[in-house]
């Protein structure tokens, strides 16, 4: 997911948008174009299946980012994803 933001942080929903866009943008083209020109569907079809079957890492992603909350930073990195969970510091003493 997100291969070319390498060291950059995104919140959880937009890393999700991010990591997604590839599966469900190639996979609608696949199913217009299908529709679109049936002759060369097989064709078509099978680039589809192969673009699905190579997003199985990017959906196992999702499903385990779904899981954290909502407010965290997750980081790409060259092996997969490093998420972040800020906490909040009191700076004032406590009375």
């Amino acid at each position: 997911m997100g291969r070319g933001a390498k060291g950059q942080l995104f919140h959880r929903n937009q890393y999700l948008v991010v990591g997604l866009a590839p599966l469900v943008v190639i996979t609608l083209a696949g199913i217009i174009f299908t529709l679109v020109s049936p002759m060369l569907a097989s064709y078509t079809i099978f680039a589809t299946a192969g673009n699905i079957s190579g997003s199985a890492g990017d959906l196992w992603a999702v499903r385990r980012l779904l899981r954290q909350p909502h407010s965290i930073l997750v980081e790409d990195t060259e092996v997969g994803y490093r998420a972040w969970q800020l906490t909040a510091h009191d700076t004032m003493p406590a009375q």
